[in-house]
C-alpha cells in the first residue's frame, strides 16, 4: 500500500515507483501534491524504454509477472494536479470508469500531456469531458472501455496528430477489431483488422481476437491468477512459472492440465506450499478439473458454490478447516482426505457423496459415534477415522463394508469386544484399532479374535488395549501373502503361548511386550529368515530378538540392537514372562502404569517421565523412599491432584506395599475401597472434589490419620467412619451430609479438626462430642443444627476454634457476613450463649445467625490463658440482648462482631481498647464495635469504610449495631399523614409555595402541587401526582414512606436540593414518572426495584464520575431515561440491550468514555438517542445503521476537547425515519455518503444534518437534492466542491439557499464567517484578507487570520525558552517567511500549524501554555531539552496524538490526563516519581507510553480501560506490588518491566487477549518475581521474554519446546535460553543465547537466570546488596560518570558551537535484555 502519508511531499515534481510490489488503492493524497509534473506508478510493461505507450502494451495485455495484484480501486481523477504532464499507471488493476472531472485542473491544458492507463480493468467510455486537452495521448489498450465519446475522435492533435488522420482507431481499436498494441498508430503492421470467422474482440483496444478455446483459457488463467493472490502467492514456497505470461499455465508449478491438445487444468497440486488465505470459489469453474491437493496449507475453503463439480480427488488435510458444508455437491468424488482439520461432527453431506472410496476424516472432533448412514457408501475400501473422539462400542455395521481394504481406528475411545460383524471384512489388508485407552477409557476387551478368512491382512495394530486370553491356535491361519506383514499386540493382557500357525507368514514383524506369554516355539527363535527384520536371526538361539526371556527385560520388552539388550533383574526382582518391560515384585511400577492407563495418563496435565524408562522415582508425581531407607525405590506417596485424571481408579494402586500419602484430589475420577486394607502404611488420603459418593468399605484402612473428603457429593456419614479410631483428622466440609451427627462421634478419641462445615446437617450437637479430649478445630458451621450447645464443648481443652454458624438459604460465608437486618430464618442453635470460660486455647469463635438469647456472660472467654493474643469472636444475627460485659476489657486484641441483635448498650471501659476491631476503637471509639441507637452502618459498626451515620427524619434504630433506619408503622399511615411526614422532612415552612398545607379543613388533594382522584365504586380520594419542582424543597425526602402513596404515578420533586434514597420503592406500585433532576440525588441503589417505572429524569446530578448503575439497566420498563449532564463516566455497557422499550434516551454532556457498544442498535424502539459531549472513541457501530425507529441521533463532541469518534460516516440507509443527525467537532474521515437517508420514508420532510468541524473530504453528495428541505451544517471540514443542483434547492436551509445560492450551505474557499456559511445578510461570506490559498469550502476562520494567532504563540515560545541560543532557529521570527517554512514547524494540508519537533534543540526555560491553543497541533516533540514543562491547559490541544517529553528534567504528570487524544506518550528519562496519576486513566486513545529511567513507585496503575494499548516501556523505576495481568490489552506487544520491585508470580492469564500469532516482547528483568514460568505462556508462538535477576524457581516444561522463542534461542538451548536453571549463570543475560551467552555452574546461584556469580547474587542497583564490595565499586563508577558528563557540558557550553555536531541519541542503540543500566 503506498502510504497516505505521501500526501506530505508538497514539493516534489517527479514521483517516480515503477516496477515495485504496491498493492492496495490509489492513496487519495496523491491528488494534493500541486507541484507534480510527473507521476509513474505502473507495475511492468505498458511502456517501451521511455516512450508511453509505445508499441508495447504491458506484459500479456496488462497481466504481469510480478506475483501480485497490483494496485486496485477506482482511478483517482487528479483534478488538483495543476502541472501533471505524464501520468504512468499501466499493468495494475485499476477498476471502475475514467473520471468525468479526470485531469480537471491542469492549469495548460494546450500543451502535451501523456497518459498510460495500458493493462488496467477499466471500463465504460472514455468521457466527452477529455475534449478540453488539445495535445493528449491517452493509452488505454488491454482494459476493458465499452465506447469513446463523441468529440474526442475529432481532437486532431491527439496521439501525436495521429487522431487528425485515424480518429478513433488511434485512440483505441473498435469492438471486433484489433491490433498488436491495441491501435492504429499509423504503421502498417499497427493497423486495427476486423477479427476472423468465429472469433471476436469484446472491448475496445483489444490486443487479439480469440476463439472459445481461447477465452477458456483466459478464464482458466484468470482464475488461476485470482487463486494465486487470494492464497499469498508471493509468500509460497514454490511459485515457478506462477504469473508468468510467457508460460502456460500448464506449466505452472503444481498445475497439470488434460493433455497437449486440450489445454484444460486437470489437477492442482499445491501441497505443504505455505499457502494462506481463502479459497476463491471460482476455482471450481475449472470444467476439467477433478484433483485437488491443499494439504498442509493455512487455508480456509468453502463449497457452497461448488456447483456440479467433475471433482474426482481431494486432499484438504491439515488446513484448519472446520467446516464441509456444501461437499455432498462434488457428486463425483471418489477420494476425501480432510484429517488433521478442526470438525467439530461428523460432515453429515459426506454422506451424499456414493462413489466415495477413501475417506480419511482422522485427527478431528468427529466424536462420539460415526452415523450408522455410512455404510451405505458400499464402494468404500479406505475409511480411516483415528483419534476422532469416537467412544462406545465398535458399531456392528461397520461389517457391512464388503470391499474394505483399510480401516483405521485407533486412539479412540472405543470399548468392549471386536464385534463378530467386523470379521466379515475378510478383504481387509490393513487393521488398526489400537489405543483405546483414552480420556479415561479402559480400551478393548474380551477374547482376541482368529481373525480367520482375512487371506490379505499384512498389517493388524491392537496394541495397548486390554485383550486378554490365550492368542488363537488358528490366529490369522488365512494369510497368504508374499511381502512383510505387521503385527503389534503389545500392551494387553494376552497369556499362554505364541502359536506355531504364525511360522506360516514368512516375513513377519510380531510385537508382543508387555503381554503374559510363557511359551516362545522353539522354531520361532531358530528362524532364519526375516522376521523382525532380522532381529531374531541376528540374537539366536535366544529368542531375544522377538521377546526378551523370563528373569529378564528392557524397555521395549525385546532387543532391537546392541544397545538395548534384554538384562537380568537385579537383586529382589523377578519377570515371570517373555517380554518384560521392568522387573521387581510386580508391584510399583505395574501398579502405576495400570494407574497410567486406567486413569488416561496420555492426558493428564503432568505426565513428565511416566512410562520413560523403570525408574519410577523420576515420575512426576512420585516421591520415594530415599537411598538408605529399609523401602529405598519404593512409592512413599503419590501426588497426582489436580491432574485430570480420569475413570476408574485400579484397585491394585491399594497394593502399593508402603505408600503413606495418595493426593488424588481435583479429578474426574471413581474410586472403590476394595483391597485397601492392603496399604498398610496408609496414612493420608486426600480424595476431595473427585465427585466420590461412597466411602463403602474404607474403615479396612487401619492406618489413616488424614482424611480429606471435602466437595464431594456424600449423602452421610456412614457408622464405619466412626469405626476408624486412628483418624487425627478428617475432612468432610462441602458435601451434602444430611440427617442428625451420631453419638458414636465420641468413638474419634484421637481427632483432633473436625471439618463438617457447609452440609445438610440437622438436629443438635450430640454431647458424646465431650469424648473427643484432643479436639483443636470443630468446625460444624453452615449447616442446620438446632438445640442448645451442649455444655460438654467447653471441656475440650485443645480447642483453638469453634464454628457453629448456622446456615440460612440466604447466607454467605465469613466472620460477620450476612447483615441484613431483613434475614429471617427461625432455626439454628437457641438457649443461652454459653460462657466458654474453659477454653485456655480458644482463639476463634464463630456463632452467627442462630437464635441464641440472654445477654453475654460476664466470664465469657474468662478460661483463655493467653488474653494479648487476637481473638475473633462472631455473634453476629441472633438475639442476644443487654450491654456488651466490661471483663472482656482483660483481652487486648479483640475482634467481636455483634450485628444484629438487641445489645443495648457497651460498657465504657471497651471503648478506650485501641486495638480491638482491626484497630478501629482507637479512632472510631465504640462506633467501632457497634453503632448506637438511631445510627446505622452497612456492617452496623464503623470501619475503614465510613463511620455510623445518624438516622434521616421519621426513621430509627432501637438497638445498637444497626444495618439501616426505620420508620414506624408506614402501613398504617394515611395519605394525608404520609404528605405530613413528607412535608416536615423538607422544610415544608420554608417551601416557595405550601398553599393548603398542613391545613386539615383543606383536602390534601387541593393542597399545592397535589392531584388525586376516586377510585372506581369508592369515596375515598387518593394521591396520584405530586408536582413540587423548583419549589425550595430541602432535606431528606422519606422514601420509605413517600412511596407508600399506593396510587401516586408521578413523583416531580426536581430542581430541590433534596436527597432521597430507594428503600421503599417496591412499595410504589402504580408509579410511572419519577422526576429527580437538579436534586442531590448521588446514589440510586435499589431503584431497580420500581415495578412499573417507564420515565425516569436524573438530569444535572452529580455522580461523582461513577459508572452508569449497572441496576438501571435492570429497568426493562422504561421508555425515558434522562440522566444527561450528571457526572457519568466510565464505559456506556453492552447491557443497555436490556432496555427493550426504551424510547428516548438522553445522556449528554457526562464523561462516558470508550466505544459505542454495537448492542446499542437492538433498541428497536428507539426515537432519540442524545450522546453528545462525552468521551466516546472510536468508530459508528454498524447497528446504527438499522435502527428503524430511530428519529434523533446526536453524538456531538464541542466542548469535551478531544479527538472523538472516528472512521467513515455512516449512510444509515436502513434507519427510514432518522431525520436529525448531530455529530460535530468529531473525526470523521471520508467522503459524505452518496446514500445517506437513503431508506428515509418521506424525502418532503425536514431533515438536519449536524457534521460541522470533522474530517470529511470530497464533494456534498449531489443526492442529496432528493430531498426538498434540508438544513445542514459541513463546515470546517475538507469539503471541495458543492453540485449546483444543491445550490438551487430553494427550501434548503430554511430558505437560504434561496436567497445566498451555494454560500448559504458553505462560503466559498478563499472567504470566511464566523459560521461557515450565510444564513442572515449581516453575516456574508467575507474575502479573506492577504494571500490565503486554503481550498476548502465552509471555513469559520481565515488561514491567514489563524496563521496571525498561530504566529504570535510560536514568538511566544522563541522568546520564553531561549530562543536566541536554539541550535536550529531557521527562519524564527522572519517576517518574510511563512511559519510553516520555520524549522521544526510543520503544517497541515490546510496551512495551521500541526507539528512541532523541536528536540534537542537547547530550549531552556518554561514552554508556555498558550502552545496548546494552536487549534491543530498533533505533534509536540520537545525531548532533549531542559525545559521546565507543565501540563496546564493541554486540554485546549483537542487533537494533540503524539507528546515527546523524554530527557527534559519533567517532574510532574499532573494534569497529563487531560489530553484525552493522546496516542503516543514518552517521558523516559526524566525526574518523575511517586506513583502515576489516577488520571492517567482517562488517556483512552493512547497506544504507547513509555516511561522508563525515572523514579516512579507504587504499584503500577489498572490500564485495563486503556484498550488500544500497543507498548509499554517502564523499566528502571521502583514500580512495586504485584506484575499487572494485561488482560485487557488484545493488541499489546511491547512491555518493558525490568528493573523495578514487582513481586510474587507472573498471573496465569498474563496477557491472555493478546495476539498470540504476534511477535511480542517482555521485559521483566530484575525484579523479585518468584515461583515458575507458566505454561499459560506457551500459547505464545513468537515471544521475546527476559527475566534474567529475579527469584524463579522454575520453567514450566511446555515452555521448553517454543523454537521460535527468544529469536530462536528456544530451538537451539531449550530451557536454557529462557533462563539459566538453579547452580548456573550466564554473564550479563542469565540465560543461553547464539550471540555467546552460555549457562555456567555457580555455587552461590539458587533461582534461575542469573546474570553474576557472587554471594550477593545479581547487582540489580542500590540498596539490593547494601555494603558489598561490587555496590562501592558501582558507586564510585557512576561518580565518575557523572563527573565526566558535567564536565563536558561545561566544557562545550564554554566553547560554544564547538562541539554543536555532538548528540547523544539514545533511542540509536538497541540493548538486549535491559544490559545498559
Amino acid at each position: 500500500q503506498i502510504p497516505a502519508s505521501i500526501g506530505n511531499l508538497q514539493k516534489i515534481r517527479i514521483l517516480a515507483l515503477t516496477e515495485n510490489h504496491f498493492e492496495g488503492t490509489l492513496p487519495v493524497e496523491l491528488n494534493e501534491l500541486k507541484s507534480l509534473e510527473i507521476l509513474a506508478l505502473q507495475r511492468e510493461g505498458g511502456t517501451v524504454g521511455n516512450e508511453v505507450g509505445g508499441d508495447s502494451v504491458g506484459v500479456d495485455n496488462g497481466l504481469s509477472a510480478k506475483g501480485v495484484s497490483g494496485i486496485t480501486g477506482p482511478l483517482l481523477s487528479f483534478n488538483k494536479l495543476e502541472h501533471l504532464k505524464s501520468l504512468y499507471l499501466g499493468a495494475n488493476k485499476l477498476t471502475g470508469t475514467i473520471p468525468y472531472d479526470f485531469l480537471d485542473g491542469l492549469a495548460d491544458k494546450e500543451s502535451m500531456v501523456a497518459i498510460d492507463l495500458i493493462g488496467n480493468q477499466l471500463t465504460g467510455q472514455v468521457p466527452s469531458s477529455l475534449v478540453q486537452f488539445e495535445k493528449f495521448s491517452l493509452f488505454l489498450a488491454g482494459n476493458k472501455i465499452s465506447g469513446i465519446a463523441s468529440g474526442v475522435c475529432l481532437k486532431e492533435g491527439w496521439m501525436d496528430e495521429m487522431a487528425g488522420i485515424k480518429g478513433c482507431d488511434s485512440i483505441l481499436c473498435p469492438v471486433n477489431y484489433f491490433s498488436p498494441i491495441g491501435r492504429d498508430n499509423g504503421d502498417a503492421e499497427n493497423a486495427c483488422v476486423p477479427c476472423e470467422d468465429f472469433t471476436d474482440a469484446e472491448f475496445y483496444g483489444s490486443i487479439a481476437c480469440a476463439d472459445a478455446s481461447e477465452k477458456e483459457a483466459m478464464k482458466e488463467r484468470e482464475i488461476l491468477t485470482e487463486l494465486y493472490n487470494s492464497l499469498g502467492g508471493v509468500s509460497w514456497e514454490v511459485q515457478h512459472g506462477w504469473l508468468d505470461p510467457g508460460i502456460s499455465v500448464c506449466s505452472w508449478w503444481g498445475i497439470t492440465c488434460v493433455s497437449d491438445s486440450v489445454v484444460s487444468v486437470e489437477s492442482i497440486h499445491l501441497n505443504q506450499n505455505g499457502l494462506k488465505g481463502e479459497v476463491p470459489s471460482s476455482l471450481f469453474e475449472l470444467r476439467y478439473l477433478d484433483e485437488i491437493n491443499f494439504s498442509d496449507n493455512d487455508i480456509t475453503i468453502s463449497f457452497k458454490d461448488m456447483g456440479d463439480s467433475q471433482l474426482q480427488y481431494l486432499n484438504i488435510d491439515s488446513t484448519g478447516l472446520s467446516s464441509l458444508e456444501g461437499i455432498g455437491a462434488a457428486s463425483e468424488l471418489l477420494l476425501l482426505h480432510a484429517t488433521d482439520n478442526k470438525l467439530t461432527s461428523f460432515p453429515e453431506e459426506v454422506l451424499q457423496l456414493k462413489k466415495l472410496e477413501a475417506l480419511f476424516l482422522s485427527s478431528n472432533d468427529i466424536g462420539p459415534e460415526l452415523p450408522s448412514e455410512l455404510q451405505e457408501l458400499s464402494d468404500l475400501l479406505y475409511l480411516a477415522c483415528s483419534d476422532c473422539e469416537l467412544s462406545g462400542k465398535i458399531p456392528g455395521w461397520i461389517g457391512g463394508f464388503s470391499k474394505l481394504k483399510y480401516l483405521e481406528l485407533n486412539h479412540n475411545g472405543f470399548t468392549g469386544e471386536i464385534p463378530t460383524a467386523l470379521l466379515r471384512l475378510t478383504n481387509l489388508e490393513h487393521l488398526d484399532l489400537s489405543e483405546q485407552q483414552v480420556n479415561g477409557a479402559p480400551g478393548l476387551t474380551g477374547l482376541l479374535p482368529d481373525f480367520a478368512g482375512f487371506g490379505q491382512l499384512s498389517e493388524l495394530y491392537l496394541h495397548r488395549n486390554v485383550l486378554e486370553g490365550d492368542i488363537p491356535d488358528t490366529f490369522l491361519i488365512d494369510v497368504s501373502i508374499d511381502g512383510a506383514a505387521k503385527i503389534d499386540l503389545r500392551h494387553n493382557k494376552l497369556t499362554g503361548p505364541i502359536p506355531d500357525v504364525l511360522l506360516s507368514i514368512p516375513q513377519l514383524s510380531l510385537y508382543l511386550a508387555d503381554n503374559k506369554i510363557d511359551a516362545v516355539p522353539a522354531a520361532m527363535c531358530d528362524q532364519t529368515s526375516l522376521w523382525n527384520s532380522g532381529s531374531i536371526q541376528k540374537y539366536a538361539p535366544s529368542c531375544d530378538g522377538l521377546l526378551c526371556s523370563p528373569g529378564t527385560y528392557n524397555s521395549y520388552g525385546y532387543q532391537i540392537d546392541g544397545d538395548s539388550p534384554c538384562e537380568k533383574c537385579g537383586l529382589g526382582g523377578t519377570s515371570l514372562y517373555f517380554g518384560s518391560t521392568q522387573c521387581g515384585e510386580a508391584e510399583d511400577i505395574d501398579i502405576l502404569e495400570e494407574i497410567y492407563f486406567s486413569l488416561d495418563g496420555s492426558n493428564w496435565d503432568d505426565n513428565d517421565g511416566w512410562l520413560e524408562g523403570h525408574d519410577i522415582c523420576n515420575w512426576s508425581g512420585v516421591e520415594c523412599y530415599e537411598d538408605g531407607s529399609d523401602h529405598a525405590g519404593h512409592v512413599k506417596a503419590l501426588h497426582l491432584e489436580h491432574n485430570s485424571l480420569k475413570g476408574d481408579v485400579p484397585r491394585n494402586m491399594w497394593f502399593l506395599p508402603f505408600v503413606i500419602e495418595i493426593d488424588l484430589k481435583e479429578n474426574g475420577i471413581t474410586i472403590d475401597f476394595d483391597g485397601i486394607e492392603n496399604a498398610r502404611y496408609l496414612e493420608t488420603l486426600r480424595l476431595s472434589e473427585t465427585g466420590l459418593k461412597s466411602v463403602d468399605g474404607i474403615s479396612k484402612a487401619l492406618s489413616i490419620k488424614s482424611l480429606h473428603l471435602t466437595s464431594n457429593a456424600m449423602k452421610n456419614i456412614p457408622d464405619e467412619l466412626y469405626e476408624m479410631q486412628s483418624l487425627e483428622s478428617i475432612f468432610l466440609n462441602y458435601n451434602e451430609i444430611s440427617g442428625q451427627l451420631s453419638p458414636k462421634i465420641g468413638q474419634w478419641t484421637n481427632m483432633r479438626n473436625l471439618f463438617l462445615f457447609h452440609n445438610e446437617i440437622t438436629g443438635s450437637i450430640p454431647a458424646t462430642i465431650g469424648q473427643m479430649s484432643k479436639l483443636e478445630i470443630l468446625s460444624l458451621g453452615e449447616n442446620y443444627l438446632n438445640g442448645i450447645i451442649p455444655k460438654e464443648i467447653n471441656t475440650l481443652k485443645n480447642l483453638e476454634i469453634i464454628s457453629l454458624q448456622h446456615m440460612p438459604s440466604s447466607a454467605k460465608s465469613g466472620v460477620g457476613a450476612i447483615l441484613s437486618s431483613k434475614w429471617v430464618d427461625g432455626g439454628g442453635l437457641t438457649g443461652p450463649l454459653p460462657a466458654f470460660d474453659e477454653l485456655p486455647n480458644l482463639k476463634e469463635l464463630f456463632l452467627g445467625l442462630n437464635q441464641l438469647t440472654g445477654t453475654i456472660p460476664a466470664t465469657f472467654l474468662k478460661g483463655i490463658a493467653v488474653k494479648s493474643s487476637d481473638i475473633r469472636v462472631d455473634l453476629t444475627l441472633n438475639n442476644l440482648e443487654g450491654t456488651v460485659p466490661a471483663t472482656l476489657k482483660a483481652f487486648d486484641s479483640m475482634n467481636i462482631f455483634l450485628t444484629g441483635n438487641k445489645i443495648t448498650g457497651i460498657a465504657n471501659e471497651l471503648c478506650s481498647k485501641q486495638d480491638w476491631m482491626y484497630g478501629n476503637v482507637a479512632g472510631e471509639e465504640c462506633d467501632a464495635i457497634l453503632c448506637p441507637p438511631s445510627t446505622y452502618h452497612a456492617n452496623g459498626r464503623a470501619d475503614e469504610s465510613g463511620p455510623c451515620v445518624p438516622c434521616a427524619f421519621a426513621y430509627g434504630s432501637e438497638y445498637y449495631g444497626g444495618l439501616e433506619c426505620y420508620p414506624g408503622q408506614v402501613e398504617e399511615y394515611t395519605d394525608r399523614e404520609i404528605l405530613r411526614l413528607f412535608y416536615q422532612a423538607t422544610g415544608g415552612d420554608n417551601w416557595i409555595n405550601n398553599d393548603g398545607w398542613m391545613d386539615d379543613e383543606v383536602s390534601i388533594c387541593d393542597w399545592y402541587g397535589v392531584t388525586c382522584n376516586t377510585r372506581s365504586g369508592q369515596s375515598r380520594q387518593e394521591v396520584t401526582e405530586i408536582h413540587l419542582r423548583s419549589n425550595g424543597l430541602s432535606g431528606t425526602i422519606p422514601s420509605v414512606i413517600i412511596f407508600q402513596l399506593s396510587s401516586l404515578y408521578i413523583l416531580n420533586v426536581g430542581e430541590n436540593p433534596v436527597s432521597i434514597d430507594f428503600a421503599g420503592i417496591s412499595s410504589a406500585s402504580n408509579l410511572l414518572k419519577l422526576h429527580l433532576d437538579a436534586t442531590l440525588v448521588r446514589d440510586i441503589t435499589g431503584i431497580s426495584k420500581a415495578p412499573r417505572l417507564m420515565a425516569l429524569h436524573l438530569q444535572q446530578n452529580d455522580f461523582e464520575s461513577a459508572d452508569i448503575p449497572e441496576e438501571l439497566y435492570d429497568l426493562n420498563s422504561l421508555t425515558i431515561i434522562e440522566i444527561s449532564n450528571s457526572n457519568f463516566a466510565g464505559p456506556l455497557s453492552s447491557k443497555i440491550a436490556n432496555l427493550a422499550n426504551l424510547k428516548e434516551f438522553y445522556c449528554h454532556e457526562n464523561y462516558l468514555s470508550g466505544t459505542i457498544p454495537g448492542e446499542i442498535g437492538s433498541l428497536e424502539k428507539l426515537e432519540v438517542m442524545n450522546l453528545s459531549e462525552n468521551l466516546f472513541i472510536g468508530e459508528l457501530p454498524q447497528t446504527l445503521n438499522t435502527m428503524k425507529n430511530l428519529r434523533t441521533l446526536s453524538i456531538d463532541s464541542f466542548t469535551r476537547n478531544t479527538a472523538g469518534l472516528s472512521g467513515p460516516l455512516l449512510a444509515f440507509g436502513q434507519a427510514p425515519s432518522l431525520r436529525e443527525l448531530f455529530l460535530g467537532s468529531n473525526s470523521l474521515t471520508g467522503t459524505i455518503p452518496q446514500g445517506l437517508f437513503f431508506g428515509a420514508s418521506d424525502k418532503d420532510d425536514v431533515f438536519k444534518i449536524g457534521l460541522r468541524s470533522n474530517q470529511l473530504t470530497g464533494a456534498v453528495p449531489e443526492a442529496l437534492s432528493r430531498f426538498s428541505h434540508v438544513d445542514v451544517d459541513i463546515t470546517d471540514n475538507m469539503i471541495e466542491s458543492v453540485p449546483q443542483s444543491i445550490c438551487e434547492m430553494k427550501n434548503w436551509m430554511e430558505g437560504a439557499v434561496e436567497k445566498y445560492g451555494c454560500n448559504a450551505i458553505l462560503c466559498e474557499s478563499g472567504t470566511f464567517n464566523q459560521y461557515g456559511r450565510q444564513s442572515t445578510s449581516d453575516h456574508p461570506c467575507t474575502k479573506c484578507t492577504g494571500s490565503d490559498d486554503y481550498p476548502y469550502l465552509g471555513s469559520s476562520f481565515c488561514v491567514s487570520e489563524e496563521k496571525k494567532k498561530e504566529k504570535q504563540i510560536l514568538e511566544l515560545l522563541f522568546r520564553t525558552t531561549g530562543g536566541s541560543n536554539w541550535k536550529r532557529q531557521d527562519n524564527w521570527n522572519d517576517d518574510g517567511v511563512d511559519i510553516c517554512d520555520w524549522y521544526g514547524v510543520m503544517c497541515s494540508g490546510g496551512g495551521t500549524v500541526s507539528s512541532l519537533q523541536l528536540g534537542s534543540n537547547n530550549l531552556v526555560g518554561t514552554p508556555p501554555p498558550e502552545i496548546f491553543g494552536l487549534t491543530n497541533l498533533k505533534s509536540l516533540w520537545l525531548f532533549s531539552n531542559p525545559v521546565d514543562f507543565k501540563f496546564n491547559g493541554i486540554e485546549k490541544a483537542g487533537k494533540l496524538t503524539s507528546l515527546l517529553l523524554d530527557s527534559t528534567g519533567l517532574t510532574s504528570l499532573e494534569g497529563v490526563g487531560n489530553a484525552f487524544a493522546l496516542v503516543d506518550l514518552d517521558v523516559r528519562f526524566n525526574r518523575l516519581s511517586g506513583p502515576i496519576p489516577d488520571e492517567f486513566s482517562r488517556l483512552m486513545n493512547l497506544e504507547t507510553f513509555s516511561c522508563s529511567d525515572n523514579n516512579l513507585s507504587g504499584e503500577f496503575p489498572d490500564l485495563s480501560n486503556i484498550k488500544r494499548l500497543r507498548s509499554i516501556r517502564a523499566g528502571n523505576n521502583k514500580f512495586s506490588g504485584s506484575l499487572p495481568a494485561f488482560s485487557s490489552h488484545p493488541d499489546l506487544k511491547t512491555i518493558d518491566l525490568s528493573n523495578n520491585k514487582f513481586m510474587g508470580q507472573i498471573p496465569p492469564g498474563f496477557l491472555t487477549n493478546a495476539d498470540v500469532s504476534e511477535s511480542v516482547y517482555v521485559d521483566l528483568s530484575s525484579n523479585y518475581i518468584e515461583g515458575v514460568v507458566p505454561g499459560e505462556l506457551a500459547r505464545f508462538d513468537k515471544l521475546t521474554l527476559y527475566l534474567k535477576d529475579n527469584k524463579i524457581k522454575g520453567i514450566d516444561q511446555s515452555l521448553c519446546t517454543k523454537d521460535l522463542w527468544n529469536d530462536g534461542d528456544v530451538g537451539t538451548f531449550q530451557c536454557d535460553a529462557i533462563l539459566c536453571p538453579s547452580g548456573t549463570w550466564a554473564t550479563t543475560t542469565g540465560r543461553a543465547s547464539k550471540k555467546g551467552g552460555q549457562c555456567m555452574p555457580c555455587e552461590y546461584s539458587d533461582s534461575f537466570g542469573l546474570s553474576a556469580c557472587n554471594k550477593y547474587g545479581s547487582l540489580r542497583g542500590i540498596g539490593n546488596s547494601a555494603g558489598s564490595e561490587f555496590e562501592r565499586i558501582g558507586f564510585f563508577i557512576t561518580g565518575l560518570v557523572i563527573v565526566c558528563v558535567a564536565g563536558f557540558y561545561i566544557y562545550r557550553r564554554m566553547n560554544g558551537a564547538k562541539y554543536e555536531g555532538v548528540l547523544l541519541d539514545y533511542d540509536s542503540y538497541s540493548f538486549e535484555e535491559s544490559e545498559f543500566t
